[in-house]
């Protein structure tokens, strides 16, 4: 295809800007008249042709292709000095994986992408240059982050922080035009550039050091840190070698002036003006209440006081980050720089008695040789106190008390709340010294938003994309499943996770099931909780119940809508559900309790048991909840806030709770009421994961005789056939006698377990055989069963009583079959693979053994 005719050279400079960031799309070649080189005219004019080839409208990977395709050219020769060739093969698979990974058919880019491009690219060479070559031009597309070309290079595993910085140090050899129409200029079009597309992505590998930028004719010097390096007269610094110099010298430390600042310290300034730091979104009102105490004169140390996870370290990162953009919040600090100190590298090699105090007195001496231009972070602060202390020297927190005080040594500390208290408020002088900025959790949508801004580092690190969804769902789930630790940071840990696990699968797309099955593993709860899915499975809860529980239908069926009703949302920060279960000893209520905790949390290791009776006594509260700060075990935590902290997925079962102290059973109140309990270390403990199980044994006569389980002088004691039946509602006020209405009053549902009848006492035995013909396959591959009568024989022998239920039937089956069994297994009369039949006759058991390929189940 010919290339059209140029346009005339007549047009002014101010009219091509002008057309430029109207549009220069299709055919609108003014730009390349006149600012464009030559080479750069050559490589639109061949992008154009690919595009009318293509029948597409012109993108930046059309720019990309053409410049590659249309060598030798500058930056054709650049990407080959660095070892980085692309053939018409490896851009097909580059862009299919493209495709691939952006769930895409055909590659695309915001529509106002090349405007944006040729207006930036128009007006810093109008200003600085008046002319446009291919490396200036590409730095350009390089800025852009939507851009289709620049998506493509990251795809293709190029380094584009070390490409944008052998593309500025390429650019700071070229002769400048103007330099003295406009000397006297800021260069705020590549920091404009910058803040308007948004910043490169970060890179595995960082940029690799260079030598400080000299002025053409300087005398050589060492570079004086914190100040930008004087322009000596007649020579200029054009705006890329501006922005080049900002970066790499004005925050960057000189070792001979700070040697022991710059081997000890990390520089959060330079690593943010290099881009290694992720942006900070939100937290306003901390950053600025931070700039506000460090203006101050006097006690000009703020300290960053929050819960592990809510991002504490990721503000003063935000800080650096806003100092190097020159934001006009910062104001002031705009030529600061901060440094990372920690505690270790101070302490590291001071084992020499006066090593530490020289090293402390060195560090005093650099801060203040900066003039408050250098502000040092210390995470964990509270680790400064003790720290290279001895028997005659002070520790670094005593070392630094005077010149915190005095201000000569501006400070930002971060610890949390607990080390707070533990370490400041115990020493008031070095307290008063540090002025508290408490950075509280996001709520969940602010949690979002921030996970939204840097999503994409995430995504670049591990190769994959991230649904939307599965940022809600990681802030939802962690939220309400993960309660000992703080958003963002917990969000954040499980969508990295989630990255990895995809990843390394091979896959491309993180979705909400994958966030799922992270927060599963961390908390050990069944994946269909967390998931949408979720509601078919309740539906199955009362045929699962029923599989462990004989009988008590209506019973089980009332346990399960109050627990559908809790997971449906309506208990809000109560917990899931909160019963009371009462009936005859040995009906079922343990047994419908163990099968809930297998049902919901996978396990009966689950269920947190107490027993009233370990509670009689109003001290006894200690035990739950932990003692006060002072008395002994106080740092051992209750029973059950550290049990409900350590995993907040729980049953929890109080057994008998009438034997219970008052204060005792008001405490619980307050936990089903509210969803929460401050143990004595002063700590929130939740319980809106967990089941509230409250068991009470009633006396067995209650279901028999007149109904109040009395006799009357010398008469016989009342026989089944003289029971009364008895409602509810009758047992109900029986209990009320005895638990105080705030309790009852609270509670979700009061549920009655009544006494067995003969034949479901025979499935009992049913399942207790089962349960133990399983245990004797696993072991030696021998299962046995039990017929009808030997069944009812163990029913009459004392496996069912009255007043114990059939809490017996364990130990009676172990008495009167199993220990006979295992006489025959010893003797030789079973062995393995054998299935016993055990029956009854003639008043003793009998025992008939035969190979089975396959053992078939018990039954009765």
């Amino acid at each position: 295809m010919p290339n059209p005719p140029s346009p005339p050279c007549g047009i002014s400079a101010s009219s091509c800007c002008k057309r430029a960031c109207s549009g220069f799309v299709q055919g609108d070649r003014s730009m390349t008249t006149v600012l464009a080189t030559q080479e750069l005219q050559n490589i639109l004019r061949y992008a154009e042709q690919l595009s009318h080839q293509a029948g597409r409208p012109m993108t930046t990977l059309h720019i990309l292709i053409a410049t590659i395709a249309k060598g030798p050219n500058q930056v054709s020769e650049l990407l080959k000095s660095l070892g980085i060739e692309l053939s018409s093969q490896s851009i097909r698979e580059i862009a299919d994986r493209l495709k691939k990974k952006e769930g895409c058919d055909e590659l695309a880019e915001p529509a106002d992408t090349l405007r944006v491009m040729h207006a930036k690219a128009c007006e810093t060479a109008l200003r600085h240059n008046n002319s446009v070559g291919s490396l200036f031009y590409f730095l350009t597309l390089l800025r852009l982050r939507r851009a289709l070309a620049t998506r493509f290079l990251e795809e293709s595993r190029i380094d584009l922080p070390r490409f944008r910085q052998f593309l500025l140090g390429r650019l700071g050899a070229l002769p400048r035009k103007r330099a003295a129409e406009d000397a006297d200029e800021p260069p705020a079009e590549a920091a404009d550039e910058e803040q308007s597309n948004g910043d490169a992505p970060l890179s595995p590998s960082p940029a690799p050091p260079r030598q400080p930028h000299r002025v053409p004719g300087a005398p050589p010097q060492a570079g004086k840190p914190l100040v930008k390096a004087p322009c000596p007269d007649g020579a200029t610094i054009g705006p890329l070698q501006s922005l080049e110099l900002s970066a790499n010298e004005q925050y960057r430390l000189d070792p001979e002036e700070y040697p022991l600042l710059t081997r000890i310290t990390r520089n959060i300034t330079l690593d943010a003006a290099m881009g290694k730091i992720d942006p900070v979104i939100g937290r306003r009102r901390e950053i600025q209440q931070m700039v506000e105490i460090l203006r101050k004169r006097h006690t000009n140390n703020p300290c960053l006081v929050g819960d592990p996870g809510v991002g504490k370290t990721a503000l003063v990162e935000g800080l650096a980050l806003e100092i190097v953009e020159k934001s006009p919040s910062v104001g002031w600090l705009r030529d600061r720089t901060l440094l990372g100190l920690e505690t270790a590298q101070l302490v590291a090699g001071t084992q020499l008695r006066g090593s530490f105090s020289e090293k402390m007195i060195q560090l005093r001496q650099e801060v203040a040789k900066a003039q408050g231009k250098i502000i040092v972070f210390i995470d964990e602060i509270h680790t400064i106190v003790g720290a290279g202390g001895g028997e005659t020297a002070l520790d670094a927190a005593n070392e630094l008390k005077t010149v915190l005080a005095r201000g000569e040594f501006p400070t930002i500390g971060a610890t949390t709340l607990d080390e707070y208290k533990k370490y400041f408020e115990k020493d008031p002088a070095l307290e008063r010294r540090f002025q508290p900025v408490f950075v509280k959790e996001p709520a969940p949508q602010e949690a979002v938003e921030i996970i939204q801004g840097i999503l994409r580092f995430y995504e670049e690190y591990h190769l994959v994309r991230f649904e939307p969804r599965s940022v809600d769902a990681s802030v939802r789930l962690t939220s309400r499943y993960v309660t000992d630790r703080r958003l963002p940071g917990k969000a954040i840990d499980v969508l990295d996770w989630a990255g990895s696990r995809v990843s390394t699968a091979l896959r491309d797309v993180v979705t909400e099931d994958d966030v799922a099955e992270v927060i599963a593993d961390q908390v050990g709860i069944p994946l269909e909780r967390l998931l949408l899915s979720s509601e078919s499975r309740l539906r199955e809860m009362e045929s699962f119940i029923r599989t462990m529980v004989v009988g008590h239908d209506r019973s089980i069926l009332r346990v399960c809508d109050a627990l559908r009703r809790g997971m449906a949302g309506f208990s809000a920060t109560r917990p899931l559900a909160s019963m009371l279960f009462a009936g005859p000893a040995g009906t079922g209520k343990m047994q419908t309790a163990r099968a809930l905790a297998r049902f919901l949390f996978n396990g009966e290791e689950a269920i947190l048991s107490f027993q009233g009776s370990e509670f009689t006594e109003k001290h006894s509260l200690a035990k739950l909840i932990g003692t006060a700060p002072g008395f002994v075990g106080h740092e051992q935590g209750g029973r059950l806030t550290e049990g409900m902290y350590r995993r907040p997925f729980r049953i929890i079962l109080f057994r008998d709770i009438m034997a219970a102290h008052p204060d005792v059973q008001e405490l619980l109140a307050e936990m089903i009421l509210t969803g929460t309990l401050t143990d004595g270390k002063a700590r929130r403990v939740y319980f809106s994961n967990a089941v509230v199980i409250l068991v009470q044994d009633l006396d067995t006569d209650k279901y028999f005789g007149d109904g109040n389980g009395s006799r009357v002088g010398f008469s016989p004691a009342p026989t089944p056939s003289d029971k009364t039946p008895i409602t509810d509602d009758v047992i109900m006020r029986r209990v009320e006698r005895d638990l105080p209405p705030s309790l009852l009053n609270i509670l979700d549902e009061r549920v009655v377990f009544g006494p067995l009848t003969e034949e479901q006492v025979l499935q009992v035995v049913g399942l207790e055989v089962e349960s133990q013909s399983s245990i004797l396959t696993e072991e030696r591959n021998i299962s046995f069963e039990l017929t009808a009568e030997a069944g009812l024989h163990l029913i009459r022998s004392g496996g069912f009583t009255r007043r114990g239920g059939g809490r017996l039937m364990k130990q009676t089956l172990a008495r009167l079959v199993l220990s006979s069994m295992a006489d025959r297994i010893h003797a030789g009369e079973i062995s393995r693979g054998d299935h016993v039949v055990v029956g009854y006759s003639d008043g003793s058991f009998t025992y008939q053994a035969a190979q089975a390929q396959a053992a078939p189940s018990a039954s009765t």
